[in-house]
This record gives structure tokens, C-alpha cells and sequence, in this order.
């Protein structure tokens, strides 16, 4: 995550997938990154500072809504990371077990990039695979 523009924060079993779709697109010569949340408390934010002050723009990946339209990690996230200018994003994916798949992790590293590109996100919070629910 170094030399990232764009990095996802992912928990649980998606890091996998989300290595594989760095994996690929680092041999495509994008620029992206991958930060594995391993628990919740303590919050690692001084960590997570210093990786996303090196960014451009910064994705949290989410598997459950909480109160406020967001998801948990994404408001611990927002919170570690106040009075930093780093654009971020939450993806809500695979609520009801759905799996989430390579193609869904490729769309949050597209939708970070385009973010890193332009300086501002389109939306702060984005429903991918949700039936009834646009996407990004």
C-alpha cells in the first residue's frame, strides 16, 4: 500500500478475494492498496492514519448496516480518520450471505480510482449487489 492511490479496508473473508483483484490490477500497473481490518477494539487508528494519509482516496468495506445509512467499519473508520482531506468511501456488499465477488471488489477499486482521479467521491456511501438499490 505504499505507493497506492486507492486503498480498500476490508474484514473477514473478502481479503482474499480483494488480494486477488489487487494482485491483478498491480500487474495492470494501477495503483491500489489493501488494508486488512483484523479486529475492532482497539482500533488501530494511529495505524490506520498514517496508511491513508498517503492516499488519494480510501474505500471501507462493509457487510452489515448500522444506524445512519452507513456501515460499523466505515463510521470507526470516519472517526480515526477526522482532520484528514483523504475522500472516502463505503461499500455496502453482501448483506444476506450473498457472496462478494471478484467482479464486486473490482467495482470498489474502480470507483477508488476514479475518486483518486478527481479528488471527490460521487457518493459516500455505495450498495453494490443490493437488489433495488443503484449503484455507483
Amino acid at each position: 500500500t505504499e505507493d497506492a492511490d486507492a486503498v480498500l479496508m476490508t474484514v473477514g473473508t473478502v481479503t482474499g478475494t480483494a488480494r486477488d483483484v489487487v494482485d491483478a490490477y498491480r500487474e495492470k500497473g494501477k495503483k491500489v492498496g489493501l488494508v486488512k481490518l483484523r479486529f475492532l477494539r482497539p482500533y488501530p487508528t494511529e495505524e490506520l492514519r498514517k496508511v491513508v494519509s498517503r492516499v488519494k482516496a480510501f474505500g471501507v468495506y462493509d457487510r452489515a448496516v448500522s444506524f445512519g445509512v452507513s456501515g460499523p467499519n466505515f463510521i470507526e473508520a470516519k472517526s480515526a480518520l477526522y482532520g484528514l482531506q483523504v475522500p472516502t468511501v463505503n461499500f455496502i456488499t453482501g448483506l444476506g450471505g450473498r457472496d462478494v465477488t471478484v467482479d464486486d471488489v473490482a467495482k470498489m477499486f474502480d470507483a477508488l480510482l476514479e475518486v483518486a482521479k478527481t479528488g471527490k467521491a460521487k457518493k459516500p456511501v455505495v450498495w453494490l449487489s443490493t437488489r433495488g438499490v443503484d449503484e455507483w
